[in-house]
């Protein structure tokens, strides 16, 4: 059977994976309906294309992988006569490349792909559609003879293999022609030939993805064309940065396929973020005003610049009471203050405020597919480096040395269990089968003691002939901040902690208060000279930062680098970080790390990501390294029957506890029996449960007790933050959700669970256990106990009410 696209049919966001836009490449996925027609191969048309003032008189031909025959490729080669092709891929649900358009300058071939998992298989390779696809590879793909031109060639290169097993040779990137961003609207400009050649907001809406409902179809097409286009231009023709180009016929397999698993996992990742977000602010303007100074009141929701790809929508209700809709641009963000102007004027009342248009990539995410894409083209040494081998089994005959049996003289203020001396021991050793160490401590067993016991005598034993030096990062700058302050609380000060300007300043500046003097902010990396940054660390070995911040751009120029080394590298909240996101600390500074500790857990927070994307992992999800993992086995913080409970249903018994509570009263159930989850967004809330955690507040409050709201909903948190401000009680920083209160602890906490038809959240293991593993002397469960013996009987919150017994489950 043959079928065609019908040109009726046009794209509609996906509302799985929410890929509408913003990476050059075009990630918006196809759904079309598919008719029983002629031969694909009979199907002509003409381009139309608007991005271009130049026009175009290429005919385009729209078929399957399976009806790619000789006679085709004969008639398209003939049409390149300039020996260069472009390329344009669209990605389909889950990142999968669904379309690849080649162009000449007057032809355009747009192929549908035939999902099939088999595409390795020596049968499939003998099929009519593996023999298809084989013509597609050997006469264009891995034809030298033509030179093959896209934007973002990377992801096209990458996906061809991943999603389809075709290699593709003499590939060029063309973001590589230019020094602009990648991603920004001024690359774009650049490689299309300037704005004078070029209709802005058609190229908007073909590359960067401001209408998804644009035709996909045709605009694929539109890309491959473009890409060819570019041959013409100066910037092609003699650019000095012009590079090698990429040929994945030159890579080994293990390394082709880890190079575009990391890619795919980026692009997914990039999909998940959202297109749109409600900025939390308190407006300030008046009457019939088009200037708005703002004070913003969450930082996660915070306005930022605006890059290309955004736009600021304004809401606000007439004197109608209807509601009007205008859009707005900011003309200053200084932490919590910012101001806008509004095409419309805006009478006095409330206005909501949207940020619609995904972020641009951080620096992290940036610098990672330059690594990609210079490794691709053979240029990168990543491979070659030993922690990237060990870390990816690449080298499994790799020869260990004989471990050593001295071990090392421990210095430490505090007695550390023998768990937490076995893992100081292990980072402190010196063998080469311990360069990579890895260290799992569930909630409560001192992980940031041992960091801090480990970096006082990795200083202590620096010699002036063996400078040593430590770098501690984390995910998340509270995980950073926490192993400052636990290495202050242990009286050692010679540290400095790189935190951003936009984390710190008007937001954040209130965690810091205890380590104030240990500060240096990202603002002030430009200032620093040689000399001045040397006064300013006065001999300091050790230094703390999140793991992006390896990737701002000044780090290096700046200096922290070449003056402390990242000799010792220990990474908190390890089971957080997505293998990938080490590449661009492996390619800066592999070669002079010596050891490479990871502290972390793979019983709670995974990376973000990790229950929609397969194979998004951890360095602690490699079994070849987990197999010689250390297990701290004691836990300190919760009450004795919690952590029980914790080490029978989540450790399998190995986790004792050492604590002075041991009654069943620090664990106990609320029967919010009335509640029920409602909708909000796309996700949940609970006013009955906000009700009952409201009147726990008020009680404690009056007690003086301190104490810590968690749930697993973020509208659920901003309802309860809401109505403690009701209530007149403290509300900030107060009410958090379970994600980001990993690493945090509070005498007290209460737990909104919000949920009352479905399981949802609670199915998670890993996140559960960070939300009952918080408390430090009680914890209270704010739930429906129907829900927990119905929907919920399989959870780990149905456990707990068996563990505790039916009296814990209290009105």
């Amino acid at each position: 059977m043959v079928y065609r696209l019908d040109s009726r049919w046009t794209t509609t966001m996906d509302p799985i994976t929410g890929i509408a836009g913003s990476i050059l490449g075009n990630q918006r996925p196809i759904i079309a309906t598919f008719l029983e027609l002629a031969p694909l191969s009979s199907f002509k048309k003409f381009l139309k294309q608007d991005v271009l003032r130049a026009r175009s008189r290429a005919k385009v031909k729209v078929l399957t992988d399976a009806n790619i025959t000789h006679a085709l490729v004969d008639d398209f080669l003939e049409s390149a006569t300039t020996r260069v092709i472009g390329i344009s891929a669209s990605y389909g649900r889950g990142c999968v490349l669904t379309f690849l358009a080649l162009a000449s300058e007057t032809y355009v071939l747009q192929i549908s792909f035939t999902n099939s998992s088999q595409h390795s298989s020596r049968k499939f390779n003998q099929s009519p559609l593996g023999k298809s696809r084989q013509l597609l590879q050997d006469r264009i793909l891995c034809n030298d003879a033509y030179r093959k031109l896209s934007i973002d060639m990377h992801r096209v290169a990458t996906s061809l293999f991943y999603d389809h097993g075709l290699f593709i040779t003499s590939a060029m990137d063309l973001q590589s022609l230019i020094t602009a961003p990648r991603t920004s609207l001024r690359a774009l400009l650049d490689l299309l030939g300037g704005q004078e050649h070029v209709n802005q907001k058609n190229a908007c809406r073909v590359f960067l993805n401001y209408d998804p409902k644009s035709d996909e179809t045709h605009d694929v097409s539109v890309r491959a064309w473009c890409a060819w286009k570019t041959s013409c231009l100066d910037l092609y023709v003699n650019n000095p940065r012009a590079t090698k180009p990429i040929a994945t016929t030159q890579q080994p397999l293990p390394h082709l396929q880890i190079l575009a698993s990391t890619v795919r996992i980026a692009d997914r990742l990039h999909a998940m973020k959202p297109i749109k977000v409600k900025n939390d602010i308190e407006a300030k303007f008046g009457n019939k005003s088009r200037a708005h100074q703002l004070k913003l009141t969450r930082f996660k929701t915070r306005l930022r610049e605006l890059t290309d790809t955004q736009a600021i929508v304004v809401e606000f209700k007439d004197k109608n009471g209807k509601v009007v809709k205008t859009t707005g641009r900011t003309t200053r963000v200084e932490g919590k203050d910012a101001a806008i102007v509004t095409q419309k004027a805006i009478p006095s009342g409330n206005m909501t405020i949207f940020t619609v248009g995904k972020e641009a990539p951080t620096n992290a995410e940036a610098q990672r597919t330059d690594v990609i894409l210079a490794a691709l083209k053979m240029e990168s040494p990543i491979f070659d480096d030993s922690l990237v081998q060990t870390i990816y089994g690449l080298n499994p005959q790799q020869s260990r040395s004989i471990p050593s049996t001295k071990k090392p003289n421990i210095v430490f203020d505090k007695q550390l269990n023998p768990s937490q001396t076995r893992a100081v021991e292990r980072i402190l050793s010196a063998d080469e089968q311990h360069k990579i160490c890895l260290v799992q401590g569930p909630p409560g067993t001192g992980k940031t003691t041992v960091i801090a016991a480990s970096t006082m005598n990795i200083v202590r034993s620096s010699t002036p002939a063996n400078q040593r030096s430590v770098w501690l990062i984390a995910q998340s700058n509270v995980a950073v901040k926490n192993i400052a302050e636990k290495l202050a609380q242990c009286k050692f000060y010679d540290f400095k902690l790189l935190v951003s300007f936009e984390f710190h300043f008007d937001w954040h500046e209130h965690l810091y208060k205890k380590i104030e003097k240990n500060i240096i902010r990202s603002d002030t990396f430009k200032l620093f000279s040689v000399a001045g940054l040397r006064a300013t660390l006065n001999d300091c070995r050790v230094i703390l930062c999140t793991v992006s911040t390896l990737s701002h751009p000044l780090l290096i120029s700046a200096g922290f680098p070449a003056l402390v080394p990242l000799d010792t590298v220990i990474v908190d909240e390890a089971s957080q970080i997505e293998v990938g996101d080490y590449f661009p600390m492996f390619n800066m500074f592999g070669a002079s790390i010596n050891k490479f500790v990871l502290i972390g857990d793979d019983k709670q927070l995974p990376p973000y990501g990790e229950e929609d994307i397969k194979g998004l992992n951890s360095i602690f999800e490699m079994k070849h390294l987990r197999k010689h993992v250390v297990f701290l086995d004691t836990q300190y913080r919760m009450p004795t029957p919690i952590g029980n409970f914790i080490s029978k249903h989540v450790y399998k018994g190995r986790l004792t506890t050492q604590h002075g509570i041991d009654c069943t009263s620090s664990c106990r159930l609320v029967d919010v029996s009335h509640g029920e989850e409602v909708a909000q967004g796309t996700s949940w809330i609970n006013y009955q449960e906000r009700d009952a955690v409201i009147h726990l507040a008020r009680k404690y409050n009056s007690q003086n007790k301190s104490y810590r709201i968690i749930t697993p909903y973020d509208p659920q948190r901003g309802l309860l933050e809401k109505g403690l401000k009701d209530a007149k009680l403290p509300w900030q920083d107060k009410c958090f959700c379970v994600d980001s209160f990993q690493g945090n602890e509070a005498d007290h906490i209460i737990i909104s669970t919000v949920r009352s038809k479905k399981v949802g959240f609670l199915n998670n293991l890993r996140r559960s256990n960070v939300m009952l593993s918080r408390c430090k002397k009680s914890m209270v469960i704010c739930t429906s106990r129907a829900y927990v013996n119905s929907v919920a009987s399989s959870t780990l919150l149905a456990k707990i009410d068996v563990f505790f017994g039916l009296d814990g489950l209290q009105k």
